[in-house]
């Protein structure tokens, strides 16, 4: 049966001007480090911080899963699932520190992905809808999921130096499964949809 996952779209990430944006929740102070001031006044003090980043890792995520759906037809059908949600994955940088996160999200998307559109920071992963179509019959399941990407990184400011986290992805994808069909070898996504759907 032809059933193969179909990468969806992304949403375009800010202009150039995003790399002057920060946030400026309120930092706990730090045992030998300069008092926190804000995030603007971090960011204008350093025109040139040093961010670097730990190794990355790749994995995927499965987000959603479908109902399992009976298609008895030879010739297939359109499914129309309802979804639930498995995880919550967000594009974020996660930090106690009072630093501009938008530099630091900016930075690591050009390291990951620096030649394609990438999601916005706080976007939550979504593929979105479409309507999906099989040629055969089968017990099918529908699932959605990223193709993450994370790292820790340092931020470093004259005296001061703030450690994190960062998440993003690539893509995203939805695919179906049959779950007369075991997953093959890899397939992560597949293999976690398949043990919340075919198991009875």
């Amino acid at each position: 049966m032809d059933i193969r996952p179909k990468i969806a779209g992304l949403a375009l990430l800010a202009g150039a001007s995003a790399l002057s944006g920060c946030d400026s929740d309120p930092a706990p102070s730090r045992p030998g480090a300069s008092p926190a001031s804000s995030a603007p006044a971090i960011a204008a003090a350093c025109d040139d911080p040093d961010i670097d980043f730990g190794p990355i890792r790749k994995r995927e995520v499965l987000t959603e899963v479908g109902q399992r759906i009976t298609i008895r037809s030879p010739k297939g059908g359109r499914l129309d699932s309802t979804f639930e949600p498995v995880t919550r994955y967000v594009a974020q940088v996660v930090t106690a520190g009072d630093i501009p996160r938008q530099l630091v999200y900016n930075a690591f998307l050009h390291r990951i992905n620096p030649d394609s559109v990438s999601p916005s920071m706080g976007e939550v992963a979504h593929s979105g809808a479409g309507a999906t179509t099989v040629h055969g019959p089968g017990r099918i399941v529908e699932f959605k999921g990223v193709y993450a990407r994370e790292a820790t990184f340092d931020y470093r400011c004259g005296a001061l130096t703030v450690s994190g986290t960062v998440t993003s992805w690539t893509s995203t994808v939805t695919g179906v499964l049959d779950c007369d069909e075991k997953p093959r070898a890899g397939e992560k996504m597949a293999t976690e949809a398949a043990a919340l759907r075919c198991t009875d």
